[in-house]
């Protein structure tokens, strides 16, 4: 082949990366917001872009229905936003609460508390890992109205956990939601560090590494998860047949490894099941 063959192929993947990089620009601008001044009311952006920065990993990997980022964040980051929002309310009452505490008095209630907080909002993200990564990969969630798609992910995810396939995979995921939802609340959070200088380092952290890095692994894991065959035992054949039909994101011109889970998609919509199977 020669050079001039090569480069549009190389122009395209090329392009393809710029755009995935450039899905993150968003979330990550809306990060940094706080740092134009000292004012607390800034802390708005870190949790305005916490499901811009899953939204853009949902790009990036290619799991996605809309064509555009746009068409998706008007779709979906609406229902993302309120489950993030729901999720760090509470994150804020059983950890930052506790915590601001200790910081103050350094009282052993405080420690037990904290550590109660920390161990109940850990086993909850464990039970609805999934969740926040169905709203984007489990088109029924949208399909049957905005209005009740945050329960109908929360119940879609309390399905795949009993259904006991998750493994070593429910465990980390769960880690990743509440470090996110944790780092996301201390960003924003003015009071929760000792100078300025020391915030703008973690802000700067948060945008570029943290957020992408942990978001991008939880896409993944939520995909694995879906894509992940069915135990052959009746229980799991129950949880099968009851659980939402599941349809397939469109394809992506990089990912050559997924091109059955594309086919199937394309002959129709099926169930978890067939999904399963088509990956499989």
């Amino acid at each position: 082949m020669t050079q001039a063959e090569r480069d549009p192929a190389e122009g395209a993947a090329g392009g393809g990366a710029a755009a995935a990089l450039l899905g993150f620009l968003p979330a990550v601008l809306l990060t940094l917001l706080p740092l134009l001044h000292p004012h607390p009311a800034l802390g708005v952006g870190p949790v305005l872009a916490l499901p811009l920065f899953v939204l853009a990993a949902v790009q990036a990997l290619g799991y996605r229905y809309e064509a555009s980022y746009g068409a998706a964040l008007r779709a979906r980051a609406p229902s993302a936003f309120g489950l993030w929002f729901a999720g760090l309310v509470l994150l804020g009452i059983a950890i930052g609460w506790p915590a601001l505490w200790l910081q103050r008095s350094g009282a052993l209630g405080a420690v037990l508390l904290l550590s109660a907080g920390v161990a109940g909002t850990w086993l909850i993200a464990w039970r609805v890992w999934t969740a926040p990564g169905l709203i984007f990969l489990w088109d029924d969630a949208v399909r049957r109205g905005r209005g009740g798609t945050v329960s109908r992910a929360l119940d879609m995810a309390g399905r795949l956990s009993d259904s006991g396939n998750a493994g070593w995979r429910g465990g980390l995921a769960a880690t990743l939601v509440l470090l996110l939802g944790v780092a996301t609340l201390a960003v924003a959070w003015t009071d929760a560090w000792p100078s300025p200088t020391w915030r703008t380092v973690a802000l700067a952290l948060h945008a570029l590494l943290f957020a992408p890095g942990l978001s991008l692994a939880l896409i993944e894991l939520t995909a694995q998860r879906l894509l992940q065959p069915g135990r052959t035992d009746p229980a799991a054949a129950a949880v099968d047949t009851e659980a939402p039909a599941v349809a397939a994101p469109l394809p992506h011109p990089d990912n050559d490894t997924q091109q059955p889970l594309y086919a199937a998609a394309r002959a129709g919509r099926g169930s978890c099941r067939a999904w399963r199977q088509a990956a499989a």
